[in-house]
């Protein structure tokens, strides 16, 4: 961590509010996630590079950067996964020094099933969170 995070964090342990110089008050964001403290920026970016470039189907044609959020079966993000793990395993065992480019290609295609297959699990239990005990009948997020 770095020194003004630490002071900050210090600060926080200290009081649940914080106060600015200018007079401005926020909560403190303990118990808050840090999702900048969590993520890479480098990792995101080639992410996003990924992605982009993966967008372009085999056929030539462009879909949305969104299109896996209409659903992919959790069979087909595991067999893909677990696909690119061997890969991921064989580069480790056997020309880690070698791999390069592609490492960085495998890592990210280990990303997107992750977050495909976790996104599946979130939807699913979203859903069943949103049925009431009694009726089944689907509620208003909200409600």
């Amino acid at each position: 961590m770095s020194k003004d995070i630490t002071q900050e964090f210090q600060s926080h342990l200290n009081s649940s509010i914080r106060r600015f110089s200018s007079g401005a008050t926020r909560d403190t964001s303990l118990n808050k996630p840090s999702y900048s403290g969590y993520l890479d920026s480098r990792v995101i970016e080639r992410f996003g590079q990924y992605m982009l470039k993966h967008q372009t189907q085999s056929d030539g044609s462009l879909r949305p950067p969104d299109n896996w959020k209409k659903g992919i079966p959790l069979d087909v993000y595991f067999d893909s996964l677990f696909r690119h793990f061997v890969e991921l395993w064989k580069m480790h065992e056997y020309c880690r020094e070698y791999a390069g480019d592609n490492l960085e290609e495998v890592l990210c295609a280990i990303m997107f099933n992750t977050m495909g297959y976790l996104s599946e699990i979130l939807k699913a239990k979203n859903a069943l969170q949103m049925e009431t005990p009694s009726s089944g009948t689907q509620q208003a997020p909200g409600d």
